[in-house]
């Protein structure tokens, strides 16, 4: 019974070590970050082996808060919006889908009063655990371009019903203006919060200031999505779709996070119109976006219904 004895307290140890570590991260990122994975619309198929062609100008608004996990007064002050045009030409057939285009964007980021903040000391040296104002707060704009490509298979399930069931889309792009520049000035280093305790000289309490300072973003995603049609001209249809991946370094790194939306499309004729929604804990966010089709073929063999 004594080896349990020390196994129960050596597990309440390590709990009670563990649960006095109060590890907080400060992220900055790409204004576009999280969000370049804009939805692309796509002709439905046929179901022979003819392809479908169209091409899209669209427009997309976003808007959410910014880096934040959850803890009070850190930055799920920050909050951030953006605006979006892109053009794209897609290709549909009865086993795949591919679609391409290039966008613009210019968006405005918000830093909270408590995001990269500085801690006080009292008059023993000791840390006060109540943030500074950050020097760092305010608005800051960007702006910037990218291209964005997709490729799906796909599986025909009935007279009305595309399985896009395994795809791939990658979206690049650079970046300009304020919040460019602020990144190249916040520091990359670690801020001693005042929680926790002393462990060989060193605090279990800080904050990590992590900062990504590549104006270009690079990020590639795995799909999944459903397209169900209820008109035979192939002119009215709903699509429910999922997107999971992950962003170039130091994105793709432990200390950031893979990005995943859900979205819901509709198309009526020359219309379309989706809702995306984003990364729920650390940088939610919402799209709307409304899609014209400018030109659309119809090439096809027999077996046409």
């Amino acid at each position: 019974m004594s080896y349990l004895y020390r196994i129960v307290f050596f597990c309440c140890f390590i709990a009670c070590l563990f649960s006095c570590q109060a590890i907080y991260n400060h992220r900055l990122g790409a204004g576009l970050h999280a969000h370049d994975l804009i939805y692309q619309p796509k002709p439905l198929a046929s179901r022979d082996s003819g392809v479908n062609t169209a091409t899209y100008l669209g427009g997309v608004t976003l808007w959410g808060k910014g880096y934040h996990e959850g803890f009070k007064n850190g930055q799920s002050q920050d909050r951030h919006w953006l605006g979006l045009l892109q053009v794209s030409r897609a290709h549909s057939w009865n086993a795949a889908t591919i679609s391409y285009g290039a966008f613009g964007y210019l968006g405005q980021y918000y830093i909270g009063n408590s995001s990269f903040s500085e801690y006080p000391k009292d008059s023993l040296g000791n840390i006060i655990n109540k943030p500074l104002p950050s020097i760092y707060r305010g608005n800051y704009g960007f702006y910037g371009f990218g291209f964005r490509g997709s490729a799906q298979l796909n599986a025909i399930l009935g007279r009305n019903t595309n399985w896009r069931f395994l795809g791939v889309e990658m979206a690049y792009s650079r970046e300009y203006g304020e919040l460019t520049r602020i990144r190249q000035r916040i520091p990359r280093k670690t801020v001693n919060n005042g929680l926790g305790r002393e462990y060989s000289g060193h605090s279990t309490g800080y904050d990590r200031w992590i900062v990504a300072r590549q104006p270009a973003l690079f990020t590639i995603a795995a799909t999944t999505e459903m397209v169900f049609n209820s008109d035979p001209a192939k002119d009215r249809s709903f699509s429910m779709k999922y997107s999971i991946g992950t962003s170039s370094a130091p994105y793709g790194t432990s200390r950031w996070f893979t990005i995943s939306q859900l979205v819901a499309a509709y198309q009526y004729y020359q219309h379309n119109v989706s809702v995306t929604l984003g990364y729920f804990n650390s940088k939610p966010n919402t799209h709307l976006s409304y899609h014209y089709r400018l030109g659309y073929k119809q090439k096809k063999k027999a077996n046409r219904y």
